[in-house]
């Protein structure tokens, strides 16, 4: 067992894994140092199908915030490539909130422009 550690295209991304008697086989999986999900891998190298299946999140992530659409947690971007608007949302430096929450603020007329 082992650690593997990855920068891919500016995020940091780490797999630990360790055996032990009473839990089996055990991974501790972190993206930008903030606990990652990833679907259970079995086998010899299942520390490298995990990191394999983040760097897979990360593209799918990349492409849908270049449309516009910011989907993800903010540990999942790469530093610098984005800002938190007033309530903790992702979005594109100097855009507004692609969040539901916030368009439909944006659309009502009482409300500013985030």
């Amino acid at each position: 067992m082992g650690v593997l550690v990855e920068t891919y295209r500016g995020r940091r991304i780490s797999v630990r894994s360790r055996k032990s008697r009473a839990e089996g086989r055990t991974f501790n999986v972190q993206i930008n140092g903030q606990p990652a999900s990833f679907a259970m891998q079995y086998g010899e190298d299942a520390d490298r199908q995990i990191l394999d299946q983040l760097k897979r999140r990360v593209d799918h992530i990349d492409e849908r915030a270049a449309t516009g659409d910011w989907c993800a947690e903010p540990h999942y971007y790469a530093p610098g490539s984005y800002e938190l608007c007033q309530y903790g949302h992702p979005r594109g430096i100097g855009q507004p909130c692609p969040h539901g929450y916030c368009t439909a603020e944006r659309a009502a007329p009482h409300k500013g422009v985030r």
